[in-house]
């Protein structure tokens, strides 16, 4: 058995987030394709994507499916389930259609949050939610939190395994297991305030949980590499 340490009082990574933002609101959050945002703008977008997901999926920690590209839609909607209580199903605008149909059909999530761009990567029988047509009743909800506690052993996301020893399967990962993994990132190897973090894992691979939300816990910036810049060498060393 390794060391442990104490870490009694349960703060899920959301709320971290949301702390961040109180403490340092003009802070650079996050970097995409389409400049700096800070931590302010963050956090109020995920805000109000929290309200409308909380309306449109009742069952109380319930799923998301959520297939965007990279950019701070993508981030903020990942969040956006959390504030609402929810869990998320990350899918890869990228994969081969029939492992996203497996995926949602496995996932049973009642809803897909997606963009019109993307809109042949799932299937027309599944509820899905344009980003883009939200714009109106975003613009209406409060940029303040919905009250929505998550415990340590609700959902944060359920990702599917490789499929490589046979079908993919779903795994849960808990906000109290995923709070205790950031947590314990921060301390060792270590990451803070001053730091920054290129993210360019697909958010279909678990890693990915680590490269988005260590940073945005931390109050650090977060990277976000296109899927083009991704598989080049070049751009990522620019």
């Amino acid at each position: 058995r390794g060391p442990s340490v104490e870490h009694a009082v349960h703060h899920s990574v959301s709320d971290r987030i949301a702390e961040r933002g109180r403490e340092h609101p003009e802070r650079t959050a996050l970097i995409d394709g389409a400049g700096e945002h800070n931590y302010r703008t963050l956090n109020a977008r995920a805000n109000r994507l929290g309200h409308v997901l909380r309306k449109a999926v009742s069952e109380p920690n319930g799923l998301v499916a959520v297939c965007l590209d990279r950019s701070l839609d993508l981030v903020c909607a990942l969040l956006g389930c959390w504030r609402a209580g929810l869990g998320y199903v990350p899918l890869d605008p990228g994969y081969p259609a029939g492992r996203i149909e497996m995926i949602l059909e496995d996932a049973g999530a009642p809803l897909v949050l997606t963009s019109r761009a993307l809109a042949d990567r799932t299937p027309d029988r599944v509820r899905r939610v344009f980003i883009e047509d939200l714009a109106a009743e975003l613009a209406a909800q409060p940029e303040t939190e919905p009250v929505v506690l998550n415990a340590p052993s609700d959902v944060a996301y359920v990702i599917f395994t490789s499929g490589s020893t046979g079908r993919p399967k779903g795994v849960v990962i808990q906000q109290g297991a995923f709070e205790n993994f950031i947590v314990s990132m921060q301390r060792e190897p270590g990451f803070g305030a001053t730091d920054r973090l290129l993210a360019i894992t697909t958010i279909s691979f678990d890693i990915a949980g680590l490269e988005l939300f260590l940073p945005l816990a931390s109050g650090g910036s977060l990277v976000l590499a296109t899927r083009e810049q991704s598989g080049d060498p070049r751009e990522l060393q620019a």
